[in-house]
């Protein structure tokens, strides 16, 4: 998704990948777990290609910093509703 405007899930300012503003109200519109939910999402996958010592971590750092791959993530979360929000608290 190349689009260039985007907005961040949740709205809060947060560090994660922005969202393409198409996907925005989508987002919105699927209910208060999901923006938490991408954020936790967004966090992990920096946290497991967080850049290392060889070629391949620096390769999955990259990877995951181009954005564009948060499309399943959030059919994912949309799709499983509300109680995947409770099962990550656990």
């Amino acid at each position: 998704m190349n689009d260039a405007a985007t907005a961040t899930p949740g709205g809060d300012g947060g560090a994660e990948a922005p969202v393409p503003a198409v996907v925005a109200p989508i987002v919105a519109a699927a209910g208060a777990h999901v923006p938490t939910l991408l954020r936790t999402i967004e966090q992990r996958l920096r946290q497991v290609a967080t850049p290392g010592r060889d070629a391949l971590d620096a390769s999955a750092a990259a990877t995951v910093s181009a954005g564009g791959k948060r499309l399943r993530p959030l059919l994912a979360v949309v799709v499983a509703g509300p109680r995947v929000a409770d099962a990550a608290d656990a």
